[in-house]
């Protein structure tokens, strides 16, 4: 991983901490703009950003576009949507994203999914 991509992390994750899931999403799209390839710690902290901020589309539109690239979500990435969904009272978009998951493994599912799932369908 380039120490670019390292600092371009750090300040999405700054920007999660403080509930900017704007400008997290923002540095996402500048990265490519600079000729840096994101990875999933890159979508992770935008992805909890939205979460943060109940932005469930914009954390399904991200996870659309990690497929696009041909990048395998991890159960982390999946864990970060499913908390969108939670925050934003969207159980039937968590369960559906479970149900249309190829990548997501069973056995794959943390604790913190289970919870997530339990609290999105209340």
């Amino acid at each position: 991983m380039s120490p670019q991509v390292i600092s371009y992390n750090v300040a999405i994750s700054a920007c999660e901490e403080f509930q900017q899931w704007q400008q997290a999403l923002g540095l996402l799209l500048k990265t490519r703009r600079v000729t840096l390839t994101p990875n999933a710690i890159s979508f992770n902290a935008v992805i909890s950003a939205c979460a943060k901020y109940q932005q469930w589309q914009q954390a399904f539109g991200l996870l659309a576009e990690i497929r696009g690239a041909w990048m395998l979500p991890n159960v982390i990435i999946y864990n970060a949507v499913i908390s969108a969904c939670e925050a934003s009272e969207q159980s039937q978009q968590a369960f559906g994203l479970l149900a249309g998951s190829e990548e997501l493994i069973w056995h794959q599912m943390t604790a913190c999914t289970w919870s997530s799932l339990r609290n999105a369908k209340r």
